[in-house]
């Protein structure tokens, strides 16, 4: 009589069955996780890239002078480290591809400016700088729970978009000059510096300054293109550039509208 069951053989066959399911299996769960988890870290380039975007066009769009291409500025921040290219080492900063300098009118015309005083700067002219610092400068050197950056062995080179502001007053503000401040901004008072966006990716171009009208006033326009990258586990995540969501060519509303 034939008696029913199992051969190594076949048992052998379908543990290889079963086995190549199993990877077959794992592989997808896997990827899955990983595009998924790719998917959330874009997503929040993408995010902190808008909102940064959002804050320089609005900035831009209230301009009353925009410091043309090519123009040196000397950034004197609260510290050496906050103003330093990350490119050349040095705080001396050229209008272009890196860096874009603007000053904005009052918010009260006519009201009084002292940069000095706390309540007191309705009346002067506001300057705004947008530029990269490197991140691993900015991790070693701040301590400010509210600023603080958690280090990232993995990007090592990554840089982070800065703000830096600071006050004009009136006087000191020349209507129609190739630079308000001479070029220098060693009028300025009530600087400040603020981080904007983290992971900009480095070594891009991410202004562009076209001079649609000569001067004086010069009328300028500005092109914003950002771009932030990161390495996770060995996968580069990249968002913005030319032509998406974080690119835009802004013509200020006040130029040569409001004078000194």
């Amino acid at each position: 009589m034939r008696k029913y069951g199992v051969t190594l053989v076949e048992l052998l066959v379908a543990l290889a069955i079963l086995g190549v399911l199993v990877a077959a299996f794992t592989g997808f769960f896997v990827s899955t996780l990983r595009a998924t988890s790719d998917f959330d870290r874009r997503n929040e380039l993408l995010l902190d890239g808008q909102i940064a975007h959002q804050l320089l066009v609005s900035r831009l769009q209230e301009a009353w002078f925009v410091y043309p291409a090519g123009q040196s500025i000397v950034l004197s921040g609260p510290a050496a480290w906050q103003t330093t290219n990350p490119a050349s080492g040095s705080n001396v900063w050229t209008v272009g591809d890196q860096f874009v300098a603007v000053v904005l009118p009052p918010l009260r015309v006519g009201s009084v400016c002292s940069p000095a005083t706390p309540g007191q700067t309705e009346g002067c002219y506001r300057f705004f700088a947008y530029y990269p610092l490197s991140r691993a400068a900015y991790v070693a050197n701040s301590s400010g729970i509210f600023d603080r950056l958690p280090p990232d062995a993995a990007n090592p080179d990554a840089w982070v978009l800065m703000q830096y502001t600071g006050f004009l007053e009136p006087s000191t503000v020349v209507s129609g000059s190739a630079a308000p401040t001479g070029g220098a901004a060693g009028a300025l008072g009530g600087t400040n510096v603020a981080l904007v966006a983290d992971y900009l990716a480095p070594r891009r171009s991410f202004f562009s300054i076209t001079e649609v009208a000569a001067g004086p006033p010069a009328i300028r326009q500005v092109s914003v293109s950002l771009q932030f990258s990161r390495v996770v586990q060995g996968r580069t995540l990249s968002v913005g550039g030319a032509g998406t969501s974080l690119s835009a060519t802004v013509q200020p509303r006040n130029q040569g509208v409001l004078a000194p």
